[in-house]
């Protein structure tokens, strides 16, 4: 047992002085995101009428790698909410019905990105990559509502993992900028906008009424999220000694 708690030790001090020797800066974030998507969108054979964002959260931990004085390369391993919402007004259905709701999709997301930075004192940034995210989760909420008289209201929450892919790829393009707070610490604050690349929802089709499979799918979707995330980083640089 004392035999492994001296190894750990003695790899993590090698850890932390590579981090030191190469300027690496460490940091963690938090932040609200809006998402939505691109592509359509059905339910009962019928096209929604209207898909809106949906607001989320996002936070995570990011490692930076400088490469010269402007330019670094940094990952990150982010929690990102996404989705959207979306309502129908269709006078075709039973009823005058209305039928809204949301899909809310969780995803762990690990960006790889190159950073340019200036200015001294406060720091500006922007950045381009690519990101690769990995669904954790995906629910939908979903009310149905009749103009009968009484009117007739049907609430439910589905688990949907089975009408989505387990993965994606998209493309990062963001600006922000760093304050120094103290001795290698800095304030960051970041806004990017998050593209994806490939389909987030698989390709459904249309179902017959009468059957008891669902009646909602999709064509050609591709997630849609703009973020805004606040946060602290570290600096693992040395403190030069300057001897008069």
């Amino acid at each position: 047992m004392k035999k492994s708690r001296f190894i750990f030790i003695i790899i993590l001090s090698f850890f932390v002085n590579s981090l030191i020797a190469q300027n690496v800066s460490i940091g963690i974030k938090d932040g609200l995101s809006w998402s939505t998507i691109n592509g359509s969108y059905y339910f009962h054979d019928r096209k929604v009428a209207e898909i809106s964002k949906i607001k989320g959260r996002n936070f995570g931990i990011l490692i930076n790698f400088p490469i010269n004085k402007f330019v670094s390369l940094q990952t990150e391993l982010n929690y990102n909410e996404k989705g959207f919402e979306f309502n129908s007004n269709n006078s075709n259905m039973c009823g005058a019905a209305v039928y809204s709701g949301n899909y809310n999709l969780t995803y762990l997301v690990t960006p790889l990105l190159i950073n340019y930075e200036l200015g001294k004192g406060i720091k500006y940034y922007g950045y381009v990559g690519a990101s690769f995210g990995f669904l954790l989760k995906a629910d939908n909420q979903a009310s149905f509502v009749t103009s009968l008289y009484p009117p007739l209201r049907y609430d439910y929450n589905d688990n949907v993992m089975k009408k989505f892919n387990n993965s994606e790829i998209g493309a990062i393009l963001g600006l922000g900028f760093k304050i120094p707070l103290c001795n290698n610490v800095n304030i960051m604050l970041d806004a990017r906008y998050d593209l994806g690349l490939t389909k987030s929802a698989i390709n459904g089709k249309a179902n017959n009424y009468l059957t008891s499979e669902v009646y909602d799918y999709f064509t050609n979707v591709y997630n849609r999220s703009f973020s805004i995330s606040w946060g602290l980083i570290y600096n693992f640089k040395k403190n030069r000694i300057i001897n008069k």
